[in-house]
């Protein structure tokens, strides 16, 4: 997702800054949702049937429940970039969450 939200921020025209966005508030959502509530993103996620909080997002299969460097530092930049292009602090705010993460 990191590569795609990167792909149109790089074209710099509105309709492809709002795909982006479109990817950076899925990111967030993901984040915001997460059951640690602490910065992380997955390996994976399934979409499916919303839980009992409304969450339609969850985590993978078991084997792809980790959070290595690479799941949270990509989903980072691409919120940081969408921060630079946007000015939305959501996406700032993510950005940093994903770098405290440990």
């Amino acid at each position: 997702m990191r590569s795609l939200c990167s792909a149109y921020l790089a074209r710099r025209t509105q309709q492809d800054t709002e795909r982006a966005k479109v990817i950076g508030n899925a990111l967030l959502y993901a984040q915001q949702h997460d059951p640690m509530q602490d910065g992380r993103f997955r390996q994976a996620y399934f979409r499916g049937v919303a839980d009992s909080n409304g969450v339609y997002v969850t985590p993978g299969l078991s084997f792809f429940q980790g959070s290595a460097v690479g799941d949270v530092a990509w989903p980072g930049i691409a919120l940081a970039q969408l921060y630079a292009r946007t000015g939305i602090k959501e996406y700032l705010d993510g950005a940093v969450a994903a770098a405290y993460f440990h």
